[in-house]
């Protein structure tokens, strides 16, 4: 069983607006996915992720922003990230 499948197993649905702010989570109620976990998940984002190029050149130019050496600002850089990333997801997901 894959990542993505362990997760939908153990899944709780969110609870409604009235619940919500009684919730207290703290880190120890996320479980940490195994070394196999990530592995697979990551094999499994390889071979679906159409936007890694163009995410990896968003975050290296990030990188370069946060360190001075490119024209462009941290916040240009960003936004060039965000676009890339939200374009491509919001192909194939529907938004809410």
């Amino acid at each position: 069983m894959g990542l993505t499948e362990t997760r939908a197993a153990t899944h709780t649905p969110s609870p409604g607006p009235q619940q919500e702010e009684n919730m207290d989570v703290t880190q120890d109620d996320i479980p940490t996915p195994t070394l196999q976990e990530i592995k697979a998940a990551r094999a499994v984002f390889e071979e679906r992720e159409s936007r890694d190029l163009f995410y990896q050149a968003a975050a290296e130019l990030v990188d370069l922003a946060m360190r001075g050496q490119t024209a462009l600002n941290l916040a240009e850089a960003l936004a060039v990230l965000l676009q890339t990333w939200n374009k491509a997801f919001y192909r194939s997901h529907p938004f809410e």
